[in-house]
């Protein structure tokens, strides 16, 4: 024999889902529910602007189980809007319940901008790793001549190379680069000192980058290194409420 589900809910909304929906055990309780779900009411069908008892019940109950502080206030006014009904005073219920649908929509409101928020950090980030992706294709070097062996027991010391590869995505190679490559380094390395705290004006932020490059032996596309004046009016506008593109503060 298949067992039945068990009841859930708080103790004043107990109910069960069936394949037809929501079935609550307490008989004035389904009355109410059956009346909300019937537009042909129209006091009830208004009652909640259209949503089922078992909605407005399991986002109370929502509130409960993270604690929140207005959790009892609304429980409060659901009990209330219960007994009304109960005593057939339907109409006495709509203040109680014009709050519980405040609530609810702003809850749906915060819920659409996280979510939204969510999409637009994705967004950027995939947009981060398009513009990152690897480093740009260098000429193939010249074979060079076999070095001549070294006298036994010394170790020959390694030559720096002038076009080594980017140890990470987004970092520059020593010698010159091109506008776009020293643009984008810029950007991203101003962004990572500000979270760190490593800087935070717009101007030590371009005094960093300057010795930070000049230290690494990044060039501009010209082959000289960028000064400080260059970089700061590189940098994003508004990154550390100074001023933007349009010379305006941000």
């Amino acid at each position: 024999m298949e067992k039945e589900p068990h009841w859930i809910g708080h103790r004043t909304a107990e109910r069960r889902q069936t394949e037809s929906g929501y079935v609550y055990r307490d008989p004035d309780n389904q009355s109410l529910a059956i009346i909300l779900g019937i537009s042909a009411f129209h006091t009830a069908g208004s009652l909640f602007d259209g949503a089922n008892l078992w909605e407005v019940d399991r986002f109370v109950e929502g509130l409960e189980a993270c604690n929140d502080p207005v959790a009892a206030r609304y429980r409060a006014r659901l009990s209330l809007i219960r007994e009304l009904h109960k005593n057939g005073d339907l109409k006495a219920c709509l203040p109680h319940a014009s709050l519980i649908n405040a609530e609810m929509r702003a809850q749906e409101v915060l819920e659409s901008e996280r979510r939204r928020s969510e999409a637009l950090e994705l967004a950027c980030s995939l947009t981060a790793q398009r513009l990152f992706s690897g480093p740009s294709p260098s000429p193939s070097p010249s074979p060079s001549p076999s070095p001549s062996p070294s006298p036994s027991g010394v170790a020959t010391a390694a030559k720096p190379s002038e076009n080594v590869p980017p140890s990470r995505p987004g970092a520059l190679r020593i010698g010159p680069n091109s506008k776009e490559s020293t643009d984008t380094f810029i950007i991203c390395r101003s962004r990572e000192m500000y979270s760190e705290g490593t800087a935070r004006t717009q101007r030590e932020i371009a005094e960093a980058l300057e010795r930070e490059m000049k230290d690494a032996g990044y060039r501009g596309e010209r082959g000289n290194y960028l000064s400080v004046a260059t970089i700061e009016r590189i940098l994003p506008a508004g990154l550390t409420g100074g001023r933007a593109k349009n010379g305006r503060n941000a």
